[in-house]
């Protein structure tokens, strides 16, 4: 497989699909192939983080309604 830059788009959805688990082993091996994982940290973090504040805010919309 050759090195080849990915765009935002690609990313958010390699990220995403990981965190959820259903990513396809070709897709995450062009991942693990890329020249630097910064990318997928960095949107790893912000889904991540939105994640706990949708969680949070749920959570706290739940509890407020009972």
């Amino acid at each position: 497989m050759t090195k080849e830059k990915v765009n935002l788009l690609q990313v958010i959805k390699s990220v995403l699909y990981a965190l959820i688990g259903v990513q396809k082993k070709s897709n995450a091996q062009k991942d693990f192939i890329q020249p630097s994982p910064w990318a997928y940290v960095i949107v790893g973090i912000i889904a991540v983080v939105i994640f706990i504040g949708i969680l949070a805010s749920v959570v706290k919309y739940v509890t407020m309604v009972h």
